[in-house]
């Protein structure tokens, strides 16, 4: 009998862990031996929250030509925009695509290009006779009941399954709770489309000051938004501008010099370590030395600050570092899982905040945006931020000296990885029944190696996987789309490989008669 494997939560993760496993097993020539079910709650596949259909000033923070659903193929995306224009250039008709240049697009139009690619893997499975089910509907509990799953959905459908993948996404989490009931508190800038709703007089307070922040800023301020804004922050870190990018390959800090190392003194990698190995690393290539000290200075002054990034920002330095923190992804789950959990202490203390700012940056069109707002004073930076309260239909935003005002606030903070602050029946079912267990960093406890969600009791759940967000505790750069592309593709291979090792099969469910599922015709509208 057929084994069914379902992957639960569609985004972006979701139908590249769909497109992975559609390949494997065909590859494998075991497709006949499987079923996939995909569980979406919304209603539309492949978008997410970060690639929905919204304004178009809301961009990617990375190169077209970098951006990929498939693992070792990072220009598929601009593969794509090539072969396919007829498919977008109406949504976008101002863009041009040009390889070899620069190009930072609309987040709508990658969702596009997600959206084509699952549809693409469900032709291809049906063309290979492997079938693919979509369920629009929400899983709301997890079940282990022997070998298998018991997946419950908010419609009050229950499937077995035999392996299971979260993909969940960002979920919604109560990091403010007592906001929960006004109108005026927005918990994401997402879909930007939604701050129409806030009048343009209105003063507007932005809790963050990153990339959600940036992007909440430049769609108000595209809306015709008159009224003051502010970002609400507790380091008043500001994103790096993004210069040009130069293509590096490890020469130094490459994984082999993490094993040699930790091999050779029989201990955690260090921190101080890792800052050494980067620092040298950017002194080969550009070929001049360097310091990190340049680099640690506290967050300057919000125009300063973009004055200082403009003047650097064809800088061979400024390159250099940019570069090798973006090459870092290379060995930057391997260098974090070899620290000691003091040194990850360390780190978060004192050294995240500029990591992020420095390494997820945002595009000079965006960067020139948000600086001439700091100049016209329509936006001011609120640091040292302690807590929010409402007193007579108002926000009053509290940090170490003063108190402000703002008629609407924005939670432009990102996702939550502790799971006690998710709002998620799913999570919390799962957290009960010791399916998953908190990871002391962040998010479910997952395996290293394998991606495989580790019980309460310590030991992995073989057949349950989890991507994304919620293993940040485990691979710490969970929010960057290419290393969660990668461990899809690790998952379908190692489904792939337990199957064809084990040889074992499992009575799957009937699905023939089932309601919720729709056929690939209903896919395509439904996405559209």
């Amino acid at each position: 009998m057929k084994k069914i494997i379902t992957i639960v939560g569609c985004g972006a993760v979701g139908a590249a862990q769909l497109h992975h496993l559609v390949q494997q097993l065909i590859h494998d020539n075991i497709a006949e031996h499987f079923e996939i079910l995909v569980f979406e709650k919304t209603s539309s596949l492949a978008h997410g929250v970060a690639y929905a259909l919204d304004d178009h000033v809301n961009l990617l923070n990375r190169n077209a030509e970098t951006m990929s659903l498939i693992y070792h193929k990072y220009d598929d995306f601009m593969d794509w925009l090539t072969k396919n224009k007829k498919k977008w250039h109406v949504a976008f008709p101002g863009i041009t695509i040009s390889k070899g240049k620069e190009a930072f697009l609309p987040r709508a139009l990658f969702g596009m290009y997600c959206a084509d690619t699952i549809q693409n893997a469900i032709i291809y499975a049906r063309n290979h006779k492997l079938k693919v089910s979509i369920i629009f509907d929400e899983v709301m509990s997890i079940d282990k009941h022997n070998n298998n799953y018991q997946i419950g959905t908010r419609n009050g459908w229950k499937l077995h399954s035999d392996i299971v993948i979260l993909t969940l996404g960002n979920l919604p989490a109560q990091k403010f709770g007592c906001h929960l009931s006004s109108e005026k508190f927005y918990h994401s800038p997402y879909p930007t489309q939604n701050l129409v709703n806030i009048s343009s007089s209105a003063s507007v307070g932005i809790l963050g000051s990153r990339l959600s922040a940036i992007d909440a800023a430049i769609a108000l301020h595209h809306r015709g938004h008159k009224g003051n804004m502010a970002f609400i922050s507790r380091s008043g870190w500001l994103p790096a501008v993004r210069s040009p990018y130069r293509s590096h390959e490890l020469k130094i800090l490459t994984s082999r010099a993490i094993q040699e190392y930790v091999s050779a003194k029989n201990r955690d990698l260090g921190l101080r370590q890792i800052i050494k190995l980067l620092t040298k690393e950017v002194n080969l290539l550009c070929n001049e030395k360097t310091l990190i000290s340049d680099w640690l200075s506290k967050p300057r002054e919000p125009k300063s600050h973009f004055e200082n990034e403009f003047k650097t920002y064809k800088s061979m330095k400024k390159i250099a570092w940019q570069s090798v923190l973006i090459a870092f992804n290379q060995v930057i789950e391997q260098a974090w899982n070899e620290l000691s959990d003091r040194d990850k202490d360390l780190f978060d203390c004192e050294y995240k905040s500029w990591f992020m700012a420095n390494r997820v940056s945002i595009p000079f069109k965006n960067a020139r945006k948000i600086y001439n707002l700091f100049v016209s004073r329509q936006l001011s930076m609120i640091k040292d931020f302690k807590s929010i309260s409402i007193k007579s239909d108002k926000f009053i935003v509290q940090n170490n000296s003063s108190a402000f005002e703002f008629d609407y606030v924005i939670d432009a903070t990102g996702y939550s990885d502790d799971l006690n602050c998710i709002q998620s029946l799913l999570i919390t079912n799962m957290l009960g029944k010791g399916l998953i267990k908190p990871h002391k960093f962040g998010g479910m406890d997952v395996d290293f190696d394998t991606s495989r969600v580790i019980r309460s009791d310590g030991i992995p759940e073989r057949n349950l996987y989890a991507i994304g967000n919620l293993t940040s505790g485990t691979y710490f750069f969970t929010s960057v789309l290419e290393l969660n592309v990668k461990h899809t593709y690790k998952v379908a291979k190692q489904i792939a490989t337990d199957f064809i090792t084990s040889c074992q099969a499992h009575r799957p469910v009937s699905i023939a008669n089932c309601s919720p599922f729709f056929e690939y015709q209903n896919v395509m509208s439904m996405s559209e």
